[in-house]
Order: C-alpha cells, then sequence, then structure tokens
C-alpha cells in the first residue's frame, strides 16, 4: 500500500491511496505496474491541487469497478456490521432487519471467510457481490 495527501490552497486535504492484497508474494502487481501506479497517484494529487471546487451535484450515475464496490461498503456494509448495530450513536439501519429481506432478490451478498478468492483474485475482504 502506498498513499499521498496534498492540500489545496483553501486548506482542504484530499488523500489518495493504492493498495494491493495477495496472500502469496507472487500474488502481488509487479514492481514496475507499481511503481506506474505511484506515478499516476502523483499526478492524480498535482492535478486535485489544480481543480476548481466541484459543485454539489444530484441526480443519476454509474460507478463501474472499485468505486462501486467502496460505494457498497459504505452505504450497505457498514450497516449490516453487527458491531454498528450494538452503538447507539452508530448507523443502525438494520437493526430490526434480522431475517428480513433488505435487498432486491437480483442482488446476492455472500459471507463466507472461507471464500479466500474470487475470480481469481485473493480477497481481503469477506464480502462478495
Amino acid at each position: 500500500m502506498f498513499n499521498g495527501t496534498i492540500k489545496a490552497k483553501d486548506g482542504m486535504e484530499m488523500p489518495l491511496y493504492e493498495s494491493y492484497f495477495a496472500f502469496k508474494p507472487d500474488g502481488l502487481q509487479s514492481d514496475q505496474k507499481m511503481t506506474t501506479d505511484m506515478n499516476i497517484l502523483v499526478n492524480n494529487l498535482i492535478a486535485l491541487k489544480a481543480a476548481p471546487v466541484a459543485e454539489p451535484y444530484t441526480g443519476p450515475a454509474l460507478l463501474t469497478g472499485r468505486a462501486a464496490g467502496v460505494f457498497f461498503h459504505e452505504i450497505f456494509g457498514h450497516r449490516v456490521e453487527g458491531q454498528r448495530m450494538k452503538n447507539e450513536n452508530d448507523a443502525q439501519t438494520f437493526k430490526k432487519k434480522v431475517n428480513e429481506q433488505v435487498l432486491p432478490t437480483s442482488l446476492n451478498v455472500i459471507c463466507d471467510p472461507n471464500i479466500k478468492t474470487a475470480e481469481n483474485q485473493d480477497l481481503k475482504r469477506v464480502l462478495l457481490v
């Protein structure tokens, strides 16, 4: 994993990171790929510093790849975590929904700590979509 943060003129800090996961070293990216990814991250940070502040947006959005996974994790994953359901100050969206359907039938979520890979990729989380 590597990360970087840059501060805009208005003082806003903008972090970016890249992480890799594998159970064995040969499952990791090559040094060349990681160096390329690091250069991309640095260039993206520089571009972020120079970019204008985005206006708030309400409307449709298409999410793919990592962004889709992170979005799903943030809006659903945190809310089904048992520890959060016990904390009165945390998201308890599904606390009273145990054994009830909370997602469309077209979407499957599997929670199995025995699954280590999916589609030839090592998994670091047990939440699969």
